[in-house]
């Protein structure tokens, strides 16, 4: 049988088994050990003992604390001798005579006004006046102390008069000692401090002398040879704001210094090191934005590159040369300077992932809406984009970009039309995409993409800008949900969503942490905000910076627009840069070539995407124009011609034959007056050039008919064979129709004849 799987009863400890194995311990370990013991007197007594031992020591340590800790316990002594001397006073009147005389002087000492006693006043009354200087009493503590004097003495009269245990004398004793007392012990306990002890007053730092770390030693005077930048780090920063960090590989130029910072290992990081930075630009008496932190090329977590400019390099504007800047092999443009020179890279989309998302915040003149022209510029010139715009501002936010690309919302219903539509664009391309075929690298056919890259399929980006996007995406609308489903499955489908508003509250995100979290993750850009914790609600704490405090002017009064945080998914992140300054936007809107979404693209869009440009125009026609001071008026588009001669006769006004026809009709059919006139009148327009294709634009704009019925119209003439659909929009007269109006000009000439 197996012993070793019964359990075995614990062996009792045998003294003489104990001393034969010598196992006994010498004098010296016994000494040792009752030496190490740190148990108390009391705990260490027998068991039948603790009986006595614990309730000394509770009256022991209670009696010390009350010795040490007078001032906290002073009601209760005073509690105590009221208690005396109200039992005394029925049988003494003398005695509450006494404590209220006692309590006068007391109350004296403390109302009194602080002066210094005379040098030759005697000795006790020099300890009278210590006394009331020490205890002066704010207004508050005067009337407390009045208001304890005048209940101490109601309460002895009581006694004095009825007795201490007679009627309600002992409840209003402890009713007033509650109320009286409690406040007492609130702020006195408040207020205690510890004393220092000898060794801590020798350790603290003397007044003018510097703890420096020299080669592992400590010294009181600046090493010779240290310059003042290593001075002020191994002094300040290395001693109480990183301990232990050390400064390397200096470099000082002009009007800034670099160096690299190797903090203590195991102890802190490079976070650290960024959350820091006020505090070492107050070593060195430098504003908290002249000072950068990035990481070395190791990647190491443990070094860190610094740099302290004493004139702030982005105070000189740097000028946008133009979107040539963006590079096809990247998806990354420049959009400014670090303080160091080197460009920020923005990154418009991911090759081998897809498009990348933005977050823009910034308050009123922080140079947010420039930033958001300069980001359509590179679109609007570039063949990979399709732009979408979202202003509930009535167009205002970006007045430039209006006619300027493929969509422009004006208001918040028409930017939840513009979502809706974008969620069908999304999932238009997903259909189209899972299914793609194409070869890899290796020759195989394969099916499907999971990512996208525009120059490789040959699809343009669907880049959706909402400014003010708090005004539209509120908590629980409609706008919201589709904003976070477009973010979320929009990368794949070559689609991107670009928030902008004032502030990076979660408000900005409709509420949803989700968008808010997808959007910080992709170009995240804080420009100058009104409040304290933007930055840490923009960055999730992982930059330790405070938007709030960038300045509104520089020193010279210039303006600093264009200043902003950036966490920007190429790799580095700063302290602060300056955008880009473009000082003509309209003329880079109204250049080059405006991008729209293929015909694939569009064949399940609503109808208010079709209808985009009639209703942008329908809402431009009841504007009024007014030239501003400095800019010429708004050019007016060219009369149509008044007459057109189909035949070449030259001899007959056809805009007058259709008048007649259009009168005609009219009065053989009163019900469809306004339908055939509406026809008519832009069946006329389109013989006035019938070679020309049209626009829904331009025929609203020369007709003056409203977009719906334009478009009504238009779609029955198609029906009737008198048009031609040419594309999305635009229109031309058939053959058919050329030939009836010649027809119609020949019998006007034999009538005439």
């Amino acid at each position: 049988m197996n012993n070793s799987l019964i359990p075995q009863r614990p062996q009792r400890h045998d003294p003489i088994q104990a001393i034969l194995a010598g196992n006994v311990p010498t004098a010296e370990q016994r000494a040792s050990a009752r030496a190490e013991d740190t148990r108390r007197w009391w705990q260490k007594a027998p068991g039948p003992l603790k009986l006595v031992t614990y309730p000394g020591a509770a009256l022991w340590y209670g009696a010390r604390y009350g010795i040490e800790q007078w001032r906290v316990c002073m009601p209760g002594y005073v509690t105590a001798g009221l208690i005396a001397c109200g039992c005394a006073a029925q049988d003494y009147p003398v005695a509450a005579v006494a404590a209220m005389a006692a309590g006068t002087v007391e109350i004296g000492l403390r109302l009194r006004p602080l002066r210094e006693p005379p040098e030759d006043a005697h000795p006790f009354k020099r300890l009278a006046y210590r006394a009331g200087r020490r205890t002066r009493a704010t207004v508050r503590g005067r009337v407390y102390a009045v208001t304890v004097w005048a209940a101490s003495g109601a309460w002895l009269a009581g006694a004095a008069t009825v007795g201490p245990s007679s009627a309600a004398m002992p409840w209003a004793f402890g009713i007033g000692a509650i109320v009286l007392g409690v406040p007492w012990v609130t702020v006195h306990a408040r207020t205690e401090r510890p004393v220092k002890n000898d060794t801590e007053d020798q350790d603290a730092e003397q007044p003018g002398v510097e703890l420096v770390k020299a080669g592992g030693a400590s010294v009181t005077e600046r090493p010779e040879g240290m310059g003042d930048q290593h001075w002020i780090w191994e002094s300040k920063v290395s001693q109480r704001i990183l301990p232990g960090s050390q400064l390397h590989d200096l470099h000082i130029g002009d009007g800034f210094w670099r160096g690299v910072v190797a903090l203590e290992a195991g102890v802190h990081t490079l976070d650290h090191l960024r959350a820091s930075v006020p505090l070492i630009a107050s070593a060195y008496d430098v504003p908290g934005s002249a000072i950068t932190v990035d990481p070395t090329e190791s990647g190491s977590e443990r070094l860190g590159r610094i740099a302290v400019y004493h004139t702030n390099p982005l105070q000189q504007i740097s000028y946008w040369e133009g979107p040539h800047l963006l590079n096809p092999a990247t998806g990354c443009a420049p959009i400014g300077p670090y303080p160091d020179g080197q460009l920020g890279q923005y990154m418009f989309w991911k090759p081998g992932s897809g498009p990348v998302h933005d977050s823009i915040a910034g308050t009123t003149d922080s140079g947010k809406s420039a930033f958001l022209s300069l980001l359509l510029a590179y679109e609007r010139h570039s063949p990979y984009f399709v732009s979408w715009v979202g202003d509930p501002q009535e167009g205002q936010s970006l007045p430039e970009w209006q006619d300027e690309v493929d969509w422009y919302g004006r208001n918040p219903r028409e930017v939840v039309w513009q979502l809706r539509d974008a969620k069908r664009f999304m999932l238009s391309r997903n259909r189209r995409l899972a299914v793609l075929e194409w070869r890899d690298a290796k020759g195989r056919l394969r099916k499907g993409v999971s990512n996208f890259d525009p120059a490789r399929l040959g699809m343009p980006i669907l880049s959706m800008t909402v400014d003010e996007a708090g005004k539209v995406l509120k908590n629980g609308t409609e706008a919201g949900v589709l904003a976070e489903e477009f973010a979320s499955m929009a990368r794949k489908a070559g689609g991107r969503l670009r928030l902008a508003d004032q502030s990076p509250m979660i408000d900005s995100y409709g509420g949803s942490g989700l968008l808010k979290e997808m959007l910080n993750s992709g170009n995240n850009i804080v420009f100058r905000t009104g409040r304290a914790v933007t930055g840490q609600l923009a960055f999730e704490g992982m930059l330790s910076v405070k938007p709030h405090l960038l300045p509104k002017l520089w020193p010279d009064g210039s303006t600093t627009a264009g200043l902003a945080y950036a966490d920007l998914p190429t790799g580095r992140r700063t302290a602060m840069l300056r955008t880009f300054f473009d000082p003509d936007p309209y003329h880079w809107a109204t250049t080059g070539q405006l991008q729209e979404l293929q015909a694939t693209d569009t064949t399940e869009l609503s109808e208010r995407y079709h209808t985009r440009r009639e209703r942008g125009i329908a809402e431009d026609k009841g504007r009024v124009q007014i030239p501003v001071q400095g800019r010429a008026p708004l050019p007016q588009a060219p009369a149509a011609p008044e007459t057109q001669d189909v035949t070449g006769s030259g001899d007959f006004d056809i805009e007058a034959l259709w008048e007649q026809a259009r009168k005609d009709a009219a009065a053989l059919q009163p019900g469809a007056q306004t339908r055939g006139t509406a026809r008519a009148e832009i069946l006329s327009l389109m013989l006035s050039d019938p070679m020309r294709v049209w626009t829904n634009a331009e025929v609203i704009d020369r007709t003056g008919i409203q977009a719906k019925t334009v478009s009504s119209a238009l779609t029955r003439l198609v029906e009737h064979g008198s048009v031609d659909k040419r594309g999305t929009g635009r229109w031309q007269v058939t053959a058919k129709a050329r030939k009836d109006a010649a027809d119609v000009v020949a019998k006007a000439s034999g009538a005439v004849a």
